[in-house]
């Protein structure tokens, strides 16, 4: 598996694969891998189903939630199109999104990987109106929706 640690088989890196050490590194830095930021993973990843509900200008959703992968299962029984975003408490910057607005009558999905804390769940077009406070519990309870 491994060559045997002599000065004949080991290659010392060139100065291009240092350059290119030092160019990979920053730009993963920039992107956000390891810098510990939630942000949206593929639908195939293991995730709690949290289903969301829009209607009579307020959010019907659980309280609480454990860490991970999330997946908020909204459905809009308003009479207005809603959207769905997620924002640590008293951030200003989503760490999630829907990607499009949800008609009346109408469902979406997203999923965003959470940490232990507080969050607002909120519609980015009614703020004041439909938001609701989500703590997200470090301890792993028993898997399954919550509704």
């Amino acid at each position: 598996m491994f060559a045997p640690n002599n000065s004949r088989n080991r290659k010392s890196p060139s100065a291009w694969q240092w350059g290119l050490g030092a160019l990979v590194l920053p730009v993963a830095v920039l992107a956000g891998f390891g810098a510990g930021r939630e942000r949206p993973v593929h639908p195939s990843a293991a995730a709690s189903v949290v289903a969301v509900v829009i209607a009579h200008d307020r959010l019907q959703m659980p309280d609480s939630v454990p860490a991970g992968m999330i997946e908020f299962e909204v459905s809009n029984h308003d009479s207005l199109t809603h959207g769905l975003a997620v924002r640590a408490a008293g951030a200003v910057e989503p760490v999630g999104t829907l990607d499009a607005a949800v008609k009346p009558g109408g469902t979406a999905k997203q999923q965003v990987s959470l940490a232990a804390g507080s969050y607002d769940v909120y519609c980015p077009d009614a703020r004041k109106v439909l938001t609701h406070r989500l703590t997200v519990l470090a301890q792993q309870p028993q898997p399954g929706p919550y509704r």
